[in-house]
């Protein structure tokens, strides 16, 4: 049976009790795990976490909740968590880098692409059965972006736009209504307008 335990919240710096073991430990101040689960966090943060998390007084249940917690939050730190999804327009082409086997055609392939709050773009590709078969990794340039003059028919604030830099080679990628379809736009005039800082966030 695990130890019962809680955090006492009226004892500045919080401090954990066991109620079996009646051990106590003063975990990181909220200062301390701030940087640490920020975008300025690095590998030395992550093992210190971690180092604590192992050689704390915690009671094994406690500690091994907290390990878990700490690894996935480092993680999410370092590289960022999914922010939004969204997927690639059938009848829309597909981002350059993300090439399409031999032997299959674009109606045998669907794309679906993550955001990640720190600033990745990453597009997947896959089968008619799920498998997935590629993928390619890019860096969002900037905030979404709208046309000076927007089309008519569109709802308010749309379409949307964003710029996405994969090996080099800048896609536009255009969010025309609220909902999760994106497409990969080649129109000239607003890659022109977009590519010279005319477009408005």
């Amino acid at each position: 049976m695990g130890h019962p335990s809680f955090w006492c919240a009226t004892c500045p710096p919080a401090v954990f009790r066991c109620d079996t073991c009646e051990s106590v430990t003063i975990p990181p101040t909220l200062a301390r795990r701030f940087s640490m689960i920020g975008p300025c966090s690095t590998n030395k943060e992550v093992r210190l976490m971690i180092q604590w998390l192992l050689q704390s007084r915690l009671c094994p249940r406690a500690k091994n909740v907290q390990l878990i917690v700490a690894v996935c939050v480092s993680s999410c730190a370092m590289s960022g968590c999914v922010e939004s999804n969204f997927r690639i327009a059938s009848e829309s082409r597909l981002p350059r880098g993300l090439a399409i086997p031999p032997g299959l055609t674009r109606a045998d392939v669907s794309a679906t692409v993550d955001y990640y709050t720190l600033g990745q773009a990453k597009f997947i590709l896959r089968d008619k059965s799920g498998r997935k078969i590629g993928t390619v990794t890019g860096h969002i340039e900037g905030n979404p972006l709208h046309l000076r003059t927007p089309p008519q028919g569109y709802e308010p604030r749309y379409p949307v736009y964003e710029l996405i830099v994969i090996n080099g080679v800048t896609e536009i990628m255009e969010h025309r209504r609220p909902d999760d379809i994106l497409y990969v736009t080649d129109d000239p005039g607003i890659r022109e307008e977009l590519s010279v800082g005319r477009g408005v966030q």
